[in-house]
């Protein structure tokens, strides 16, 4: 299979595209043959090098933590997964030596099947890639954090932004008051995501 991987610190100009053995499945694992991956802040630090101290890589290093694509094949424990369902994942960074860590720009990609969900039926799986980091950090941030309640007040830095738009439609979602800083070009996209002040 195809492959993006670096073999050195650097920047993502030194990612080379490679041919590379097609993963093997373990029992509570899945095979996503990927469809899109998104690239994150995460994964260009990573790349250079300024996250090694808390996720040192293994060289050579198949690049992509977030990705959406189709089960091929499914482990006897992950039999919630079917050939052919639709998915999102969010892969863990750190070294290569362990096989979940990176690799969604690849063609296919073994995934633990408690990483994946099911991919939202009203985006296409190209959409579909750029939500798991986002959408998770805000989460993170709002519920396991925050402990954000219906009817409390939230302030979101940058609503415009990745993880803030996605912050912003949650806490509207659960009933908090929101209010966002953001440019006045974006003022009314924010608006139309939930922020009420």
């Amino acid at each position: 299979m195809k492959a993006v991987r670096i073999h050195q610190y650097g920047s993502i100009d030194n990612a080379v595209l490679e041919e590379i053995p097609a993963p093997k499945i373990g029992l509570d694992e899945v095979l996503v043959q990927v469809e899109a991956a998104s690239i994150n802040p995460l994964d260009v630090k990573l790349i250079s090098g300024n996250m090694k101290d808390y996720f040192p890589l293994t060289m050579p290093y198949t690049i992509g933590t977030d990705l959406s694509g189709t089960v091929v094949e499914t482990g006897l424990l992950a039999a919630r997964w079917q050939k052919g369902d639709r998915v999102i994942a969010r892969l863990e960074p750190g070294s290569s030596l362990d096989k979940h860590c990176g690799g969604a720009f690849a063609e296919f990609v073994v995934v633990p099947a408690q990483l994946l969900t099911t991919a939202p039926t009203k985006l296409d799986l190209a959409t579909s890639a750029g939500l798991p980091t986002a959408a998770g950090t805000a989460w993170q941030a709002l519920f396991e954090n925050a402990h954000l309640k219906p009817g409390q007040t939230i302030l979101v830095h940058a609503g415009a932004g990745g993880v803030g738009s996605f912050a912003v439609q949650l806490a509207k979602y659960i009933g908090a008051h929101v209010i966002s800083t953001v440019s006045a070009a974006n003022a009314d996209l924010v608006r139309s995501l939930g922020q009420t002040r």
